[in-house]
């Protein structure tokens, strides 16, 4: 069984399930959806950098 990479589950945690092979956006994702996806996106980065530091 495959497990999820950190960045994937961070990403779940946030309510943004991510495929392993392909992701994309497409017009049935609204801008606001957009942006959420990328803002979290960079909590999840930073999360994981906190965590690699200590």
């Amino acid at each position: 069984m495959l497990q999820d990479s950190p960045f994937q589950a961070g990403m779940a945690r946030r309510g943004i399930l991510l495929r392993r092979d392909v992701n994309f956006s497409s017009a049935a994702h609204t801008p606001e959806q957009i942006d959420y996806t990328i803002e979290m996106a960079g909590e999840v980065v930073e999360s994981l950098r906190a965590a690699t530091a200590s």
